[in-house]
């Protein structure tokens, strides 16, 4: 007894000197803090959003996670840039870029660090829990953008901490205490404020258990409120943007390689020249001066991290950049390209290489390139490389699962199976579900569910991959398509691949809502597909009915591409449609042939700067190519 009591002498010492702290900083540059007991601060003022009917409550947040992109509404002045996008974490932070995992089993560090996560606010930074256990959890989250677009506020409402006891065998959710905390940015002053209306319970952690703070996008500059010190309830802290700052950034960054996702793709082999791939990027000045010229390279790798040769000659190319100007991007195109002949998986890298760089983590992004032959019969897509490591992914309560988004090398193709890697299963063993959707949802996200197939638990084998053949082979025209691996009950596990390069392309499923998976930026899971080609409604790419189409030239363009064209007849009605790297829809036409040989010219002016997919449909037959646009 004497021991906890001394324990909790300890506690109240430790919160009486932190409540005696109204405020706090300045930090390098230049942010300060102030509380609701501070002359100066902020008055608490709960604001309840729930009330409000263009609130949105967020789904898809379980245990250690994130969800999003989400838009603010208005460019928010942070540090000295701006950002535009949030993701929202389960243990009660706020990041913007994706993959800002803050995880409970890693614990929670003082800010400002460099360890990941890094460009987040941290209201209330712990273990905290949003598995729903069937209805058991009150834990929700909303988020709010004011009609004025000028505050954007998240709320987490009665959110418990993740407990450490055994919902499998006890029936009791593995959650305790309660939460209910907000943070509030403000376009009008660049602020960001804290607000805490109920604090119960505490983290199972003993030691870097919480933190609250904002930090910048390296970690190499923070303002901490509190660390391993619950907030008390009716309080506020504000976090006041500075009004001038001498703190000088220069600082260049790799926004994206390849497409916009910097997402995987897979590439059907190809020995002819014409139709090597384009090497793009974009970067940007994320400093906060004007930079002169720089270099950026890029080189294409192979699993054994040896480099490619180059169509111009040698395994690297390098790109400079006009001067910038803060926050202005350049889209990046590299005097050379890439024969993908060989089948393998490759990364294709860019690294902005500006001397002096204030945050070296930002410099590179990679694009995971998966080189298959689509001559075959039938073709294997697969991100992991068949290696499994760790236990397994699966999730309490067992009605959660994963998902992968497929970019398919030619459309349309047939999807005749899926296959998974089991890690584990239960004593008493279950099945899981596979469901496929078509890519027609919001910004090409998961859209129509065009197949369900339920796997008996008799029929899987742990430590292998288990051969789901579709019933029925499906038809896709689109340019990719999503396959979802759901747990049906406790115990089931899919295997993790942790062996670069990675495609940025795995999700989690939590009902019907995919979010980003926590580590896609450091594992892939075993999920693959089989593909053939639809004889009866298309083409290979590469065969002989093909050739009724040349290439597009030029190639990359700058404003409209041509194509040439070989018909036996007039007035054939041509369709097509044109996919951009997401899979969504930009521009769909049509034309008529001349019996003989045609040029083709399509307006595709109006298109930004990215790799596209135009799908040609004639005689009855599928047919796609590729061009690039430059600007």
């Amino acid at each position: 007894m004497k021991k906890i009591l001394l324990t909790l002498a300890a506690i109240t010492s430790l919160w009486t000197a932190s409540q005696a702290q109204t405020s706090g900083g300045p930090d390098l540059y230049g942010y300060v803090w102030r509380d609701n007991n501070d002359p100066n601060g902020p008055t608490y003022n709960w604001i309840d959003i729930t009330t409000l009917g263009d609130a949105s409550q967020v789904s898809g947040l379980d245990d250690d996670n994130f969800v999003g992109p989400f838009s603010i509404g208005f460019p928010m002045h942070y540090y000295w840039y701006d950002v535009t996008n949030f993701w929202i974490g389960s243990n009660g932070y706020v990041g913007f870029n994706a993959g800002l995992l803050a995880s409970g089993a890693q614990g929670f560090t003082t800010i400002p660090s460099t360890a990941l996560p890094q460009n987040y606010v941290a209201p209330f930074l712990a273990d905290l829990s949003l598995v729903p256990y069937s209805g058991a959890n009150p834990a929700q989250v909303w988020r709010w953008t004011s009609a004025d677009n000028d505050t954007l506020i998240v709320s987490w409402i009665n959110t418990p901490f993740w407990a450490n006891n055994n919902f499998s065998t006890t029936g009791t959710p593995d959650i305790d205490g309660s939460n209910t905390f907000q943070v509030i940015f403000s376009a009008l002053d660049s602020s960001i404020t804290f607000q805490y209306q109920s604090q119960i319970g505490a983290s199972a952690a003993t030691a870097n258990y919480f933190t609250a703070g904002i930090e910048n996008n390296s970690g190499s500059d923070g303002l901490q409120h509190v660390h391993d010190v619950y907030p008390t309830a009716n309080t506020a802290v504000k976090f006041y943007y500075p009004a001038s700052s001498t703190f000088q950034v220069n600082d260049a960054s790799t926004l994206y390689v390849g497409n916009a996702e910097s997402a995987g793709l897979f590439l059907a082999k190809d020995t002819a020249t014409a139709n090597a791939f384009p090497l793009t990027a974009e970067v940007k000045n994320t400093g906060n001066t004007s930079l002169a010229s720089f270099n950026v390279g890029a080189n294409i790798k192979n699993q054994s991290n040896v480099n490619q040769p180059l169509v111009g000659g040698g395994n690297t190319a390098t790109y400079a950049t006009g001067a910038l100007t803060m926050g202005q991007t350049e889209a990046v195109t590299f005097p050379k390209t890439w024969k993908h002949a060989t089948v393998g998986a490759f990364s294709f890298n860019v690294s902005t290489q500006l001397s002096g760089d204030a945050t070296p983590t930002n410099n590179q992004k990679t694009c995971e390139i998966r080189v298959v032959d689509t001559s075959t019969t039938s073709t294997r897509l697969a991100f992991d490389n068949g290696v499994a490591a760790g236990n397994g992914i699966a999730w309490s309560g067992g009605s959660a699962g994963i998902g992968v988004e497929f970019p398919l090398p030619y459309s349309p193709v047939l999807l005749n199976a899926v296959h998974v890697f089991i890690a584990a299963n239960a004593t008493v063993p279950v099945g899981f579900y596979i469901k496929i959707y078509d890519n027609g949802g919001l910004n090409g996200a998961p859209g129509a569910l065009l197949d369900s197939i339920f796997v008996d638990p008799s029929l899987i084998t742990v430590g292998v991959y288990n051969d789901v053949v579709l019933p029925s082979p499906l038809t896709i025209t689109s340019s990719s398509i999503y396959v979802g691996w759901l747990m049906g009950g406790e115990g089931v596990a899919i295997g993790q691949n942790t062996v670069a390069p990675f495609s940025n392309r795995m999700y989690e499923i939590f009902g019907q809502n995919w979010s980003p998976y926590r580590d896609k930026e450091i594992e892939d899971l075993m999920l693959n597909i089989t593909i053939a080609n639809p004889l009866s409604v298309g083409v290979k790419a590469n065969s002989a009915a093909a050739n009724e189409l040349g290439n597009f030239y030029p190639n990359p363009s700058g404003n409209n591409v041509s194509i040439r064209l070989t018909s036996d007849k007039n007035n054939q009605r041509i369709d097509y449609k044109i996919y951009d790297m997401k899979g969504q829809l930009v521009a769909a036409s049509k034309f008529f042939s001349i019996q003989g040989e045609q040029k083709v010219e399509l307006p595709v002016s109006q298109l930004s700067n990215g790799i596209y997919t135009c799908v040609f449909n004639m005689n009855g037959k599928t047919i796609n190519r590729q061009f690039n646009i430059v600007k």
